[in-house]
């Protein structure tokens, strides 16, 4: 078990961590710091904090 765990950690490694030409194909393209602040990330709404009144009775 042991060796098949590090021949996959061995696999993966040569995968990733290797500057591959495939990798740089389709390059994302980021915003600039100025066009990124007029169009700013929308925010999620905040739901209302609030304790919940116990339904039990005694």
């Amino acid at each position: 078990m042991l060796l098949i765990y590090a021949a996959g950690v061995v696999l993966t490694s040569l995968i990733t961590v290797p500057n591959w030409p495939w990798f740089n194909k389709h390059p994302l393209t980021w915003l600039e710091p100025v066009e990124a602040e007029r169009h700013p990330k929308p925010e999620k709404p905040v739901a209302p904090v609030g304790k919940k009144k116990s339904t039990k009775q005694k």
